[in-house]
């Protein structure tokens, strides 16, 4: 990063460029990892601290992580016994330590620029989260969905950003993974363990806390679907139905307590992805 781009910003950091945390949930995705870590060790702003958290994999991926630790002093490994994708984040949130947080699934792959873009305009902004478009990319290659290549970026308020989530009309999601954090932001929120779908309250309380969310449009994060992911999975329709719900009335509540200005927004997205889950 040319450190003109950072310039008023170094002396909030005690004079040193701000750390940014990666946490990494490691689990059955040895096809994917290396391309995965790869990708965040080759990124342009190179003050990092990737947190590896190998929830238990049955498979290479324990040995591909600590190779990952032997080779670069920034690579953090964490094994421990398979609790699921929540509670593999949370143990990271738990050991990080950087003054901004991201997330990177392991078998997604992001752009060598996205943590410098999106530290820059944060800096720049003022802003507490930062969100980057995406590609949605298929393991089988039948459907790849490009986000639209764009430089624009859009600053908006904590309620306008949730007005966007609740609404589903722009590519600020529920996912956690195209997104940077401060630090602040994030305190005392985890996430809720056991279940699907459990970034619709997290990132709910988050943007939330927000005061300003910054929108890059450019595509920096790569998604992959995969057909034998839980999340896909025909056989666990009724969980994922059930655990959809629970998460949607989990952020009503939150939002119903916290934001009241929002609260019929996201009670009409309630019933609408309850009817939708019945099938209506």
């Amino acid at each position: 990063m040319d450190p003109s781009e950072l310039n008023g910003s170094k002396k909030a950091f005690q004079g040193q460029w701000p750390m940014i945390s990666v946490i990494v949930p490691v689990f059955r995705v040895e096809k994917y990892l290396e391309e995965c870590v790869s990708s965040i060790l080759a990124q342009s702003y190179a003050n990092l601290e990737i947190i590896l958290v190998d929830d238990g994999s049955d498979d290479n991926c324990p040995a591909i992580c600590d190779g990952f630790q032997a080779n670069d002093n920034r690579v953090k490994v964490i094994h421990k016994k398979n609790g699921g994708l929540s509670q593999a984040r949370n143990y990271g949130l738990r050991i990080a330590t950087g003054d901004f947080i991201g997330f990177v699934d392991g078998d997604d792959w992001i752009e060598s620029g996205m943590y410098e873009a999106m530290l820059s305009a944060m800096l720049e902004t003022g802003a507490d989260i930062a969100v980057c478009n995406y590609h949605k990319e298929s393991s089988d290659s039948k459907s790849i969905q490009r986000g639209e290549e764009s430089s624009e970026r859009k600053l908006y308020s904590s309620e306008e950003a949730m007005r966007i989530i609740l609404s589903s009309t722009g590519f600020i999601r529920n996912t956690v993974w195209n997104k940077l954090y401060r630090r602040s932001v994030l305190a005392n929120v985890i996430f809720p363990e056991g279940k699907l779908y459990e970034d619709t309250p997290w990132t709910g309380k988050v943007v939330c806390k927000a005061k300003k969310v910054i929108c890059l449009a450019s595509p920096l994060y790569h998604y992959l679907v995969r057909s034998d992911s839980l999340s896909h999975d025909d056989r666990q329709i009724v969980r994922r139905t059930m655990d959809k719900n629970e998460m949607l009335e989990q952020r009503l509540a939150f939002i119903r307590e916290n934001c009241p200005d929002l609260e019929k927004l996201a009670l009409c997205e309630f019933l609408n992805q309850f009817c939708i889950g019945l099938g209506f």
